[in-house]
């Protein structure tokens, strides 16, 4: 028999609930005016690849519940899950939604709250970890766009924010080349062939040694 904790449940639907009100009707006037910056990095990914990337949160106050909007347009580039990091232990997992906007832009909009009244404490870390995976052919860049950012305190009350955008960007993958020992990737940088006064300052280097050796010998 399942058992709910209908408390818990009518604070989440609570916060739900007044997370779209802010942002159907904006931040009332006295919003709190601590320091709080959301932060999308710069991304550079590979073709035909997986990986991850953060949602960076700087907090001079406890946070509570979090909710975010962000854009982005590049064909061939598919976030597939959201997932907690270190400083968001005790949250529920991320309610998240992708959608395809007519103009060809995707969508994705997250909720972070927990039933159980876990906070984010004051600092700097990643809150929430985006996995993406890419086709073979993406190529370009696009930024990553907050458009609506809500953060509640622990009386659910909205904290004024900053945000920095961040950007995607696919590597050129010309510059380096993959070989595959024991099914472990290895990645490879060449270096420009040595000057023949760089070789031959090595050799003579080389005649010294073994001249060296062959006198204690």
């Amino acid at each position: 028999m399942l058992v709910y904790d209908t408390g818990r449940w009518s604070r989440t639907l609570g916060f739900i609930a007044l997370m779209t009100l802010f942002f159907v009707c904006g931040f009332p006037a006295n919003a709190a005016a601590e320091e709080n910056t959301l932060r999308f990095p710069p991304v550079t990914v590979l073709q035909g690849d997986t990986g991850t990337f953060g949602l960076s949160l700087t907090n001079d106050t406890l946070v509570t519940g979090v909710q975010v909007r962000f854009t982005y347009a590049m064909p061939g580039f598919h976030i597939h899950d959201v997932t907690l990091t270190s400083r968001t232990t005790g949250y529920d997992p991320p309610l998240w939604q992708m959608t395809s906007l007519d103009s060809g832009t995707l969508e994705v909009e997250v909720i972070l709250f927990s039933q159980y009244g876990a906070a984010i404490i004051p600092g700097n870390g990643d809150i929430l970890t985006f996995h993406y995976q890419t086709s073979a052919d993406v190529a370009g860049s696009t930024s990553l766009t907050l458009t609506e950012s809500v953060l509640a305190d622990i009386a659910l009350q909205p904290l004024a924010i900053n945000v920095v955008q961040g950007s995607v960007t696919v590597c050129n993958q010309d510059h380096y080349q993959f070989l595959d020992i024991r099914n472990a990737p290895v990645q490879v940088w060449f270096t420009p062939v040595p000057e023949p006064a760089t070789i031959a300052l090595f050799a003579g280097g080389l005649l010294l040694l073994f001249v060296m050796v062959r006198k204690r010998h």
